[in-house]
């Protein structure tokens, strides 16, 4: 059927990274010679941010991003715990490498 219909399969291998709670990252740009090449693999990627919610050396931000990254973590562990609110604390961090 590809041969008639000239369409072939679509994979795509996606990647997420989230700093801060302040910046979110999601593609599936790669960092090797076919990603970066320009005439073979295709590759998007987008970045968000808000910048009235930043982090300070105090606290964290409390946004999207932030709501966000709540959602995915509780999705992976599938409950939501209250540690998760703050990721650099010894109780999250005991409890997201016991999953």
């Amino acid at each position: 059927i590809l041969a008639i219909t000239r369409r072939h399969p679509v994979y795509v291998h996606s990647k997420m990274m989230i700093v801060d709670d302040e910046v979110a990252c999601i593609g599936s740009a790669n960092i090797n010679q076919r990603s970066l090449d320009g005439c073979r693999d295709s590759e998007i990627m987008t970045t968000y941010w808000h910048e009235d919610y930043l982090a300070t050396d105090e606290s964290i931000p409390h946004h999207d991003i932030h709501g966000y990254r709540l959602h995915i973590w509780a999705s992976l562990a599938g409950f939501m715990d209250n540690s998760f609110r703050k990721p650099n604390d010894r109780e999250c961090v005991k409890l997201m490498n016991s999953i």
